[in-house]
């Protein structure tokens, strides 16, 4: 899976492989309602000519499962930042058991802030914001469906945009339900459907993983040509 996901996001780097990367940086970033997220960020030397990359682990997972996939990205020119979600890994928010309201806030809360820290970087020229891939897994693909749509709901402003950042999803696993967050309405709005790259990844010996992602896939590819 980790191979097909490698092959699909580094089409968004679109840059020679840099051998020499810089080193992570471990970061901390604070939410509007008050949590503390841990995040590594994987700076890239291209500049303004670099894709961004978020990577969002599965519920219960950690962004040090991603180190691998995150430094092949960053040799290929992307710049990448990897959260704890709140409730995971050095993520500091004092839950026990997350709620489902927990789980919307990753949306509303956790990924605007990493969004936020994205923009400064990009401000300071040091990416490009506005060639931004999300590759998440399981509870990942749920928010990053679910956010993406939230990024291409802003209205336009009479200076230029707002949002519409998103370019490019890898979904692995996605479930149409997950823990009461549901994927559906972002999946029914023409921008998703019609203005982002999709690249979906599941195991062929899960059913019920690969009957949703056919779903999923069903949906999408009636936009698509």
């Amino acid at each position: 899976i980790i191979a097909s996901v490698w092959g699909a996001a580094t089409a968004w780097a679109q840059e020679p492989s840099d051998d020499n990367p810089a080193p992570p940086e471990n970061v901390t970033l604070n939410t509007t309602d008050g949590v503390t997220l841990a995040a590594t960020f994987y700076p890239s030397k291209r500049g303004k000519e670099a894709a961004a990359v978020i990577l969002l682990h599965d519920d219960g997972g950690k962004r040090t499962e991603f180190d691998r996939l995150a430094r092949r990205l960053q040799l290929a020119g992307a710049a990448v930042i990897v959260p704890d979600l709140r409730g995971h890994g050095e993520s500091d928010n004092g839950l026990k058991q997350l709620r489902h309201e927990d789980y919307e806030a990753m949306v509303a809360k956790d990924l605007e802030a990493v969004k936020g820290f994205l923009l400064r970087r990009n401000n300071e020229g040091q990416l490009n914001i506005e060639r931004l891939g999300i590759v998440g897994i399981h509870l990942g693909a749920a928010l990053a469906l679910n956010w993406a749509a939230n990024d291409w709901s802003w209205p336009e402003l009479p200076v230029g945009k707002q949002g519409q950042d998103v370019k490019a999803l890898a979904l692995i696993s996605p479930e149409w339900s997950y823990k009461g967050l549901r994927i559906g309405e972002a999946v029914a709005e023409p921008d998703i459907q019609n203005e982002l790259s999709i690249f979906i990844v599941v195991g062929r010996r899960n059913n019920k993983f690969h009957g949703e992602a056919r779903r999923l896939y069903n949906n999408f590819a009636k936009h698509h040509n």
